[in-house]
Order: structure tokens, then C-alpha cells, then sequence
């Protein structure tokens, strides 16, 4: 069994954490970062529509016991589920597929829960992922807590083994209390995994990056950063102003704070109680020319932001959340997939600083930010 992916780094920025990679899943399996992951959900959901530059997709299953109970015990029921799986993967067209499951519960699958979970990525995932158990590590404290999390993962790791002839990908919660998330991470280096998935839980990379620092920083110290792949998940764009007709996002400058790629935001963001609207809020459509998500009210606002490439029929995204969504992750795969010719310039070519600081909507703090987690991280490593 192999637990490592093969990664192979193609260029670094000198200065930031902008680094472009070649994962390698099988022998005839690769894709290169920066990527943005599609959600293959939405992606089976509108076959009719093909996303321009997607290379890579991500799947966000929620379960509790008695749904994963039943799959286990009920024949139609896990035909049923089954469908749906084959479904999202067939709409990915043969790209890599990062299958997340999140076990709802307050208290761990038991071990059998454990190896249908396990069974489900071997048979429908290109990286094993480790289940993700959110409502228990959004409140881990750094004792008792993190020592159940931490047999959990063993246990699980004990499951993989049995079976698994894939690579592995560990979780890594942003919400580990910051005395164990060294531990955490060298937990998984002694497996030898080197494929990180970093829980945000609806945080920007900003709010989390005291605990982004930590998780580098522990990478860095054991070597395995320069062969490690990171996937961020649950990233959020920010939370706009209603009244605002541009808000920055804060989600496609994640490759900035070290992460080689990442998906939808999938876990919803804290509800603030407001006065009833009359009308919903229109949705915001991302424009790669400033980095800003832009508020369209009326078919005729679309001028401003009409992209140079997209899959889509812009109008057919008003009033559709999830057509929003999958041209929204249209368009920073786009940008993701040019980053490269910035990270490793040409000679008189503008570099990433350059070019990100460009954007309208990059806030200033933000590039200083990143430029300061860059050099702990940089330190770091040359110890």
C-alpha cells in the first residue's frame, strides 16, 4: 500500500507561499496546482454544462449513524447511495476525485460505521480521506479531547491498512487546539502521509492563520512541506455587506497562505438574525479582474464582470444559487491555472506580488499578512 502521494514541485515565488505542483495519484492519474476543486455534485447535477479549466473535483457527503446504519443493512439503500456516487464520479470525465465524508455526529463511528466509511473512498475516491467528525473536533479542548480524536485516527489508519491501495489524505481540523496541532501533524508524517486536508470551518485563510502558521510550521520542521500536497475545504470567501456591490474574496487568495488547492465552501457560516426580507438577496458572481465578488442585480450588470473563458450562460446564473456557485468555481480554476506564469516569471514578466497586488479588490493587510506567514514558514524550513 502506498500512503504518499507522488508530488513533485515545478516553482515557488521567492517571496510568497504561491508554489505551483505535480501530484501524482497513479501512474496515469496527475493534476498540477494551483486548483480549485469543482464540486462534482453540481457538476452531475448540470451535465449539460461543462466548466471551463476544471482539473480537479471534490464531493461533500453528510451522514449520521442511522443514514450510515442503513446503507450497511438495507441492500437498496446502498444501491441507492451507490447511484449517486457513480453519478458524481462519472461527472468528473476520468479528473481526480477528493471524496469528503462528514459523519455528523457528537460521538465517533463505531468500527464497522468506520470500515463502510473507509470502503466508500476506496471505491469512489482517488485519495483515501480520513471521515471528517466536525461536531466533535469544532470543540476540541487540548486534553482528554484531542487524545479521543487522536485514537480515533489511529484506529482509522488500523481500518486503511486492512484493504487500501491509495493514497492517503489526513485531516487536519483548523479548529485543534494550537498545543496539539504539532502533534497532530507528526502523527500523520510517522504514517507516512504527505497529503494534508485543512478544515477551515468556514474561517477565512485570515481568521485561521494563527493555526495555519502552527501547521507549516510543523511541516517545515519535519522535512515534509517541499513533498507534502495541502487541500483546504470549508474556505470562506468572506461575508459580504449586503449593501456592498463589491465584497474582496478572501478564498482565491488561499494558494497565498500555503494551500495548493481547494473547494466549495460546504459547512454554512454563522447565521445573523435580521429583519424578513421581501426579496432574496441577489447572488455574487466573482470577476477575475479585481478578485472581487460582485453584486449583479439586473442581466444588464453582467458587462462589467464578462469573462475572456466560461462554460456558462451568465444570465442562466441569475437567480440560480447553484449555477452561481459552479461559475464562481469556474472562474477561480481559471485563475488558478494561470497562477504559474506568475510564480515563475520570465525575464521582465510581472511576479505574483505584482500581479495579485493588482487586483482592486486584494486588501493591502492581506498581501502583508501573507508575506509575513511566508517568511516564519521560510525560517522555518532552513533550521
Amino acid at each position: 500500500m502506498g500512503h504518499a502521494l507522488g508530488v513533485k514541485l515545478r516553482a515557488q515565488d521567492d517571496d510568497f507561499l504561491y508554489r505551483s505542483l505535480q501530484v501524482t495519484l497513479t501512474s496515469t492519474q496527475s493534476f498540477d496546482t494551483p486548483a480549485r476543486a469543482i464540486d462534482a455534485r453540481l457538476a452531475s447535477r448540470y451535465g449539460n454544462v461543462t466548466p471551463e479549466g476544471a482539473r480537479l473535483f471534490e464531493y461533500y457527503t453528510r451522514s449520521g449513524s442511522s443514514t450510515v446504519n442503513e446503507r450497511m443493512t438495507s441492500k437498496a439503500k446502498e444501491q441507492a447511495f451507490s447511484y449517486d456516487l457513480n453519478s458524481v464520479r462519472n461527472a468528473t470525465r476520468g479528473m481526480p476525485l477528493i471524496l469528503l465524508q462528514e459523519f455528523s455526529e457528537t460521538a465517533f463511528p463505531t468500527r464497522r460505521q468506520l470500515e463502510f466509511l473507509i470502503r466508500t473512498e476506496h471505491a469512489y475516491s482517488d485519495l483515501i480521506v480520513l471521515p471528517l467528525v466536525s461536531q466533535i473536533t469544532d470543540t476540541l479542548d487540548a486534553g482528554t479531547g484531542f487524545e479521543r480524536y487522536l485514537r480515533f485516527l489511529k484506529e482509522t489508519m488500523e481500518v486503511v491498512e486492512t484493504f487500501n491501495k491509495k493514497p492517503i489524505m489526513g485531516v487536519i481540523p483548523m479548529k485543534t487546539p494550537f498545543l496539539r496541532i504539532e502533534e497532530l501533524v507528526d502523527f500523520y508524517h510517522e504514517e507516512g502521509v504527505n497529503a494534508f486536508c485543512l478544515d477551515f470551518a468556514s474561517s477565512k485563510p485570515t481568521t485561521a492563520r494563527q493555526s495555519l502558521e502552527q501547521v507549516l510550521y510543523a511541516l517545515a520542521k519535519s522535512k515534509g512541506l517541499d513533498k507534502g500536497y495541502i487541500h483546504a475545504i470549508n474556505v470562506s470567501p468572506g461575508r459580504p455587506k449586503r449593501v456592498s456591490d463589491v465584497s474582496p474574496c478572501h478564498s482565491i487568495l488561499s494558494f497565498g497562505f500555503g494551500a495548493d488547492s481547494y473547494g466549495d465552501l460546504h459547512r454554512p457560516r454563522m447565521i445573523v438574525k435580521e429583519p424578513q426580507r421581501e426579496r432574496p438577496v441577489p447572488p455574487r458572481l466573482f470577476y477575475r479582474g479585481d478578485y472581487g465578488d460582485h453584486l449583479i442585480k439586473a442581466k444588464t450588470g453582467l458587462g462589467a464582470i464578462a469573462p475572456e473563458r466560461t462554460g456558462l450562460s451568465l444570465p442562466d446564473c441569475l437567480g440560480n444559487r447553484d449555477l452561481t456557485r459552479l461559475y464562481n468555481a469556474e472562474q477561480h480554476s481559471l485563475e488558478a491555472a494561470g497562477l504559474p506564469q506568475y510564480i515563475e516569471p520570465g525575464r521582465g514578466e510581472p511576479d505574483v506580488e505584482s500581479y495579485v497586488s493588482g487586483k482592486q479588490h486584494v486588501e493591502r493587510d492581506m498581501l502583508k499578512q501573507m508575506r509575513t506567514l511566508s517568511t516564519s514558514v521560510r525560517k522555518q524550513r532552513r533550521l
